[in-house]
């Protein structure tokens, strides 16, 4: 994950450079290229954010989380485009509601950890955008896609022993599919600052090697802030 964090870091700066060196700096348009990052919080929310797991059968158990973004777009005509986002997030899980959980169904004194949700992607359709004037501009989008799941890694510990049962890392990939909006500000003539809202929806399914399996429903709001450029 690190790796294509960095990746998209690179690519972001390359791009933005080569924007600026064959900009015309007497031209008042801005291009009809868009490419920037953002980055900021991720809510879970429905069963995905749900702590009540002896009631909700895939209560996710997922704590507010964050997100980073490569966002680009192409202005096929004034007000409608084609729009791109390369997303990474990452979600801790409510250890205390684990904890608690364990206390009351176990009769030996058992404790249960785990890591994390997260999972790197890729969505892309359509955006109508709404000029509001010069600097300002607001955004509709609907973007399907594909995304790599990963699922918590569960470590069991018995009191009295000193071993330990470690699930083994897995990852699948799902379906994708985010509805959002953005508002875009014109700091300059090539570079703009703009906020996201998101909303994102996949239900991946992990089959592991005793040929269980397990689906989860993952819907997270996410509220982010970037700087682009034109070009």
């Amino acid at each position: 994950m690190k790796k294509i964090i960095i990746t998209s870091f690179m690519s972001l700066l390359i791009l933005m450079g080569k924007a600026q060196e064959t900009s015309k700096p007497s031209s008042s348009s801005t291009g009809k290229f868009f490419i920037g990052l953002s980055a900021g919080p991720a809510f879970p929310i429905g069963r995905f954010g749900n702590t009540d797991f002896e009631n909700v059968s895939d209560a996710g158990l997922a704590r507010v989380g964050y997100n980073l973004n490569l966002n680009s777009s192409y202005d096929i005509q004034k007000n409608f485009g084609l729009a791109s986002t390369i997303y990474y997030s990452r979600y801790k899980l409510d250890q205390a509601a684990i904890d608690k959980f364990v206390s009351r169904t176990t009769t030996t004194s058992v404790s249960v950890n785990v890591d994390h949700w997260q999972y790197v992607g890729i969505v892309l359709g359509p955006t109508v955008i709404l000029p509001i004037n010069d600097k300002l501009s607001f955004g509709l989008k609907a973007m399907g896609g594909v995304s790599h799941v990963n699922f918590p890694v569960i470590k069991v510990d018995i009191a009295g022993t000193n071993e330990s049962i470690v699930s083994q890392e897995k990852w699948t990939d799902a379906f994708a599919w985010q509805l959002g909006s953005d508002l875009k500000y014109k700091i300059t003539n090539k570079f703009t600052l703009f906020t996201n809202l998101d909303y994102g929806y996949m239900r991946p399914k992990w089959t592991f090697s005793d040929n269980s399996s397990v689906r989860q429903n993952m819907g997270v709001i996410d509220l982010n802030i970037g700087v682009g450029t034109h070009f």
